[in-house]
């Protein structure tokens, strides 16, 4: 099945581009500023998984749950 788009990420993405909330990568390469997967846990530990997922724009609704 096709990844679906998350309306709720979309229009928190929305709101920080309307607020201003970006940041231009001017090295043009996403994995050089992604974070860790140490740094990931760390944020769901702290904030939540329902928090973390709020970041991701597409649902796999094949995925397991947690992931």
């Amino acid at each position: 099945m096709a990844t679906k788009l998350s309306k709720k990420a979309l229009a928190r993405a929305r709101r920080l581009v309307k607020h201003g909330n970006v940041q231009r990568d001017t090295r043009g390469d996403w994995s050089e500023d992604a974070p860790s997967a140490e740094q990931e846990n760390k944020f769901i530990e702290k904030s939540g998984f329902e928090e973390f997922a709020n970041w991701h724009l597409g649902l796999d609704p094949d995925a397991s749950e947690g992931t």
